[in-house]
């Protein structure tokens, strides 16, 4: 349920468990552990429905992505990109859903909880091999003006992809072990109350060794230093390709006027200007839109190591890793649901793709309102 977060949960549950001598009401269970009802309403209702828009939005994307105009290998990246966005919305539906059961009394809790564990397996993979591709989206722009990565980073984009993918499922296979079904509390609906908590694994010395460094070190923490590394070393390249680009424009121009090919100098200006300008404002917004979806999966992933530093302070309340699981939740739901944005403001193909579908043809047309004009006057 939460990413990368490695809990002490079994512990905030023994502190917070109901005896099973005490019969309680669920609402009154619920409420002893932590489970407020902003938690349940947000989780409930209102992230299930920015999932459903998001898959949504993902579809319309993936549907510009395949346009006749995409035909960059970069863009293999973006439709995948896309695609596993609405797979991990997909997943989070039911989770956000199934968060508690105040608003199904007769949910099968221990059913849930075991849905709750393979969520958090699959989240992880997929939330790891989202930034994955967005470090290959870089490293693609990148080839335009680093010969180094154009060199080295030369395979087919499906090739990379599945290789990335095969290593994010080995870096978190342990966190398939990471949680257990804990059972606990009675309550008048049902004999008792289950919920995910650390497993023996993960509780053990050599677990939290590994999934502190599967989990906290090649996951977090070393996603962070290669996306910082990726986009300083990636800009730092394009501002020197860029001045690089304009150094032998001057120098074309200044020999061209010294051998008299030019017969007007302004005009042969004017025409390099508009042969190169498209290209060079296409190349500019591609990198930058890589840039900033590499850069948005950098804060997040300081997000998260917020987050779990939080949870490491606090662990003695189970209340706090319930907090921590809705704002996994909400970045899980949010990130991959506005990414429409990021490609609308930073791809100029993709935003006349977008407006030409859906605006330019409902713009009246000059021609057929003079032509309708005209037939009612005849028909007067």
């Amino acid at each position: 349920m939460s990413n990368q977060i490695q809990t002490n949960d079994s512990q905030c549950l023994n502190s917070t468990q109901i005896t099973s001598n005490a019969t309680v009401s669920l609402d009154q269970l619920l409420d002893s552990l932590g489970f407020y009802e902003w938690e349940t309403i947000t989780a409930t209702f209102v992230l299930p429905v920015i999932c459903l828009i998001g898959i949504l939005l993902c579809l319309l994307s993936i549907w510009i992505f395949c346009q006749k105009n995409f035909k960059d290998e970069v863009f293999f990246y973006y439709r995948l990109l896309c695609l596993v966005y609405i797979i991990h919305l997909i997943h989070n539906i039911p989770t956000s859903i199934l968060f508690a059961p105040r608003y199904f009394p007769r949910m099968n809790t221990y059913l849930n909880a075991i849905f709750q564990i393979y969520y958090v397996f699959v989240s992880v993979i997929l939330f790891h091999f989202e930034e994955t591709l967005q470090i290959a989206i870089l490293l693609t722009r990148m080839k335009i003006f680093s010969p180094f990565t154009n060199k080295y980073f030369s395979a087919k984009p499906w090739k990379i992809s599945l290789a990335l993918f095969l290593v994010c499922v080995f870096i978190n296979i342990p966190f398939a072990f990471a949680y257990k079904v804990e059972s606990f509390g009675t309550n008048q609906n049902a004999p008792t109350f289950n919920f995910i908590s650390s497993s023996d694994f993960s509780s053990s010395l050599v677990g939290q060794i590994i999934l502190g460094v599967c989990g906290l070190f090649f996951n977090i923490f070393l996603s962070v230093i290669v996306g910082v590394t990726l986009n300083i070393v990636s800009l730092f390249k394009y501002k020197s390709y860029i001045k690089e680009r304009r150094e032998k424009e001057m120098t074309y121009r200044k020999s061209s006027t010294i051998m008299n090919i030019v017969i007007a100098p302004v005009r042969l200006k004017k025409r390099l200007t508009q042969k190169d300008i498209n290209e060079n404002r296409a190349e500019e917004n591609m990198f930058y839109m890589a840039l900033t979806l590499c850069s948005i999966s950098i804060l997040v992933r300081v997000l998260m190591i917020l987050l779990y530093l939080f949870f490491f302070f606090y662990f003695d309340s189970f209340s706090n890793f319930l907090i921590t699981v809705i704002i996994t939740l909400s970045i899980n739901t949010l990130v991959p649901s506005t990414a429409i944005l990021v490609f609308y403001l930073f791809n100029r193909m993709f935003r006349d793709e977008l407006n030409k579908k859906f605006f330019e043809k409902r713009k009246p047309n000059i021609n057929q309102i003079a032509a309708k004009e005209l037939k009612i006057k005849e028909t007067l």
